[in-house]
């Protein structure tokens, strides 16, 4: 008996060293009290994130790195040479720790070390010579290496940080307990009295400020309803006092917000509430806008949602979506980096595979399922991120949209997922099959299923996709691609097409004469379209040489019009086309499906080009029935329009003068009013018409 009780004894010590299990493992896989979640296969989504986690482990941080007889965790914020550690990377560590943590990858031995360099570093101390015996305090927003030691680089806290920490240490009370040698509660309760010294501002207490010695702004990515919730719930003392400032946040963000897209800035002015710099060591090379830190807005209000159904989170989201969906083209890989509160962007905002992808969480609080989360999943799952900050905020993205960051003091408001998400998969269209007809005279349509990007598409190549429907005829493909991450190929010499093409004829077209496509159709996914031209590493289609797209998804029929420019595109290349191609292009793959009642190609007069003619084209079944606006030469026109750079000007007119400017799909890209002479900048590269008073004026933007 002795014998055993000793036995006992060490196995007891053995599971105390090596740390308690986890009370909620990864995964989760929870469905939310509210919300919209997507997860379509458990198994795989399980598989793809533990990867995800592994490699960010043994990429970015840096473990066992021993402070005063303290072994602690860090992050690095890039490859770069020069050392620097954010506090606010330690927490989000902290809350990735909780939330991975399983039977096996000693999660809680990583989150130990990370909350050891919090602690270490904290605001108060003035070297880490103290990390044994540190309260657990508010730490320095910066860690930098000095002569190969780590030092205090930066002498105020991140609030944010400090929020998202004392939020890590209470699920991880709620994860392993504070019965053994770590006492998550009590650390979390002392660093939210001292978040509450020091990160709100003094006189009122009324909101947290900009950091803690410094109050310039208010960031929006403050936002933090849902730590909010949770610091009032253990802090009975505390409770008001986090409830009021999580009612006067909202009432910053709110003003804050733009009322037409629903687009908020990395700081804003407490008294105009417009976009404001803060700190030189942010970049804005296009000025403040929608950048860093509050990309990540929409994922504390999907969070504060998610966990209790928070209204004012819901509020802010909703009005997001309503601008997100179109700006993006109903496809999150296609989120920018960068965006005035106007929703213009610039070449600094360019699209990167999953960089903001994350943004599209807004649609986490819709009151029915929208696909665009399925686009979240589809980019979130290809990270390419170049940034340990990056990846890590991607993967927290993910675990929120899969169901896998639940509300660990409130599992009781959880249910398990009992039914997959369903991904949308190609199906054959509605309608019958017949490869004997015509859309627009047109007859020549095939599908082509090959390429960089590997798609299953509907019909297949061996029948034309022509269906006839409700007596009408129409061109229609559904497709689903795999992702393109990490397959390198650009130019002529490797462009293979995939996906729906109108033949004009088996030899070249002279389209040269051709200065708007009108085209009647509707798409889902991101679907482009171009011309394919003549060129020598052709496959039977030719090259892309004019690009028209990407097109706006669309429930119905839509009548849209792309103007070419033939000024900018050289003749002969216009002089030989093969045909026009439809292409999905969505970089982390997905669905898309497109159907086609009518095209037309008609020159700079509004009439059929001469290719009509020339391929002897029946039109008499699909006559044009609306006219394109087109632009007026500019010898006839009173306004002069100058271009410089990305600025247009307009003289010989009035002040006053109303300007609207569209992209060549008819989308309003901005409207104001100008002065002669004022310079108007324009977004992005590209060609626009200009309407100055009514009449039109061709613009082509070079960057």
């Amino acid at each position: 008996m002795h014998m055993l009780f000793r036995f006992s004894m060490l196995l007891l010590l053995a599971f105390v060293l090596a740390g308690a299990a986890p009370q909620y493992p990864f995964p989760q896989n929870k469905q939310y009290a509210y919300g919209q979640i997507f997860n379509p296969d458990l198994k795989k989504t399980e598989t793809a994130i533990q990867q995800k986690f592994a490699d960010w482990r043994k990429k970015w941080v840096t473990e066992n790195v021993e402070i005063d007889g303290v072994k602690t965790a860090y992050i690095k914020m890039s490859d770069s040479k020069i050392l620097r550690i954010s506090s606010r990377d330690i927490a989000f560590g902290m809350l990735l720790s909780v939330y991975m943590a399983d039977a096996s990858n000693d999660a809680q031995a990583l989150f130990n070390q990370f909350m050891n360099f919090y602690r270490c570093f904290a605001l108060e101390n003035k070297e880490p010579k103290t990390c044994k015996s540190q309260n657990f305090k508010i730490m320095a927003g910066e860690v930098s290496e000095n002569d190969s030691s780590l030092v205090r680089f930066m002498g105020v806290s991140n609030p944010i940080a400090d929020m998202d920490a004392a939020l890590a240490l209470l699920l991880a009370d709620k994860q392993w307990g504070s019965e053994g040698a770590e006492k998550y509660a009590t650390y979390a309760e002392t660093l939210l009295q001292d978040i509450y010294n020091n990160d709100v501002d003094a006189s009122e207490k009324t909101h947290i400020k900009a950091y803690s010695d410094n109050d310039p702004a208010f960031s929006p990515s403050y936002s933090a309803f849902a730590n909010f919730k949770i610091f009032a719930e253990s802090r009975a003392a505390l409770k008001d006092a986090w409830n009021t400032l999580a009612n006067n946040t909202a009432a910053e963000l709110f003003a804050c917000q733009d009322s037409s897209t629903g687009l908020v800035p990395l700081w804003c002015d407490y008294s105009t509430h417009k976009p404001v710099k803060v700190m030189d060591d942010y970049s804005y090379e296009e000025g403040p806008g929608f950048i860093y830190d509050a990309l990540l807005v929409p994922w504390r209000m999907a969070t504060a949602y998610y966990w209790y159904g928070d209204e004012n989170a819901k509020k802010v989201n909703d009005k997001l979506t309503k601008w997100l969906s179109s700006a993006s083209y109903g496809h999150a890989s296609y989120i920018k980096t960068y965006y005035k509160l106007d929703g213009s962007n610039s070449i600094y905002g360019k699209k990167d595979v999953a960089e903001a992808s994350g943004v599209g969480l807004a649609f986490s609080s819709t009151d029915k399922y929208d696909p665009y989360l399925e686009t979240v999943y589809e980019s979130l799952m290809n990270l390419n991120t170049k940034t340990a900050r990056t990846e890590t905020e991607r993967i927290l993205e993910l675990l929120l949209l899969t169901g896998n960051m639940p509300d660990l003091t409130h599992m009781e408001n959880t249910k398990n997922i009992v039914t997959a998400s369903v991904m949308r998969q190609p199906q054959m269209p509605k309608g019958t099959q017949d490869s004997t007809l015509k859309v627009s005279g047109f007859g020549n349509w095939v599908t082509k299923s090959n390429g960089f990007n590997k798609i299953t598409i509907f019909p297949d190549s061996t029948k034309k996709p022509l269906f006839a429907d409700n007596g009408k005829a129409f061109v229609k493909a559904e497709m689903r691609a795999e992702s393109s991450v990490g397959k390198d190929c650009s130019g002529a010499d490797c462009y293979v097409f995939s996906g729906l093409a109108l033949y004009l004829d088996d030899k070249y077209q002279d389209l040269s004469d051709v200065d708007t496509i009108r085209m009647t159709l509707k798409t889902q996914g991101v679907i482009e379209v171009s011309a394919l031209c003549y060129g020598k590493n052709e496959d039977g289609l030719g090259i892309p040489c004019w690009k028209g797209g990407p097109i706006n998804p669309s429930e119905n029929f839509t009548t849209l019009s792309f103007w070419i420019d033939n000024h900018e595109i050289e003749k002969e290349t216009m002089g030989k086309v093969k045909g026009f191609a439809f292409e999905p292009m969505m970089t982390p793959g997905g669905y898309a499906s497109i159907e086609i009642q009518d095209i037309k190609f008609l020159n700079k007069d509004g009439k059929l080009a001469k290719v009509y003619d020339e391929l002897k084209i029946d039109t008499t079944a699909s006559e044009i029935k609306t006219v394109t606006v087109k632009p007026v030469p500019s010898n006839s026109l009173k306004a002069k329009v100058h271009v410089a750079g990305h600025f247009v000007s307009v003289s010989n007119v009035p002040n006053a003068s109303r300007v609207q400017l569209f992209d060549l799909q008819g989308k309003v890209v901005l409207e104001r009013v100008v002065n002669a002479n004022e310079a108007i900048e324009i977004p992005r590269a590209g060609s626009y018409l200009l309407r100055v008073d009514g009449r039109f004026y061709p613009v082509r933007i070079n960057r």
